[in-house]
């Protein structure tokens, strides 16, 4: 976890062979934070991604930050967590996903970017 300015990087090692479990410890924390968040007034927008980052306790570099930044600053446009495309992917194979009609954790929005459904808590 890293924070700079008003700036998260949130980065999870890929062990697994599919990724599920650490898709979902992340999806987690992410719809947790931005609950919290917006019951505080603060809404929040950013992207999510997979890729190659290094991360230590001065730097942060990769083509997941990139991509991540590109999708918080070009695509969200608004106050929503979305996924990358090849993220995207990845999930459609996981056994509880919104769109095997499992869950709603993850849900498209009315242009056709996949993002993170904060309000599915299970709070």
């Amino acid at each position: 976890l890293k924070i700079f300015t008003d700036n998260i990087v949130v980065a999870i090692p890929w062990i697994t062979e599919n990724g599920e479990s650490e898709f979902n410890y992340m999806l987690w924390a992410l719809k947790e934070y931005q609950l919290a968040m917006a019951l505080n007034g603060f809404f929040i927008r950013g992207g999510v991604s997979i890729g190659k980052l290094f991360v230590d306790e001065h730097l942060v570099f990769g083509s997941a930050i990139l991509e991540s930044h590109k999708l918080e600053s070009k695509v969200a446009c608004g106050p929503r967590i979305i996924l990358s495309k090849e993220l995207l992917e990845i999930v459609n194979n996981y056994t509880w996903n919104s769109f095997s009609g499992n869950s709603e954790e993850v849900s498209i929005d009315s242009d056709d970017q996949a993002y993170i459904n904060y309000f599915f808590c299970t709070r």
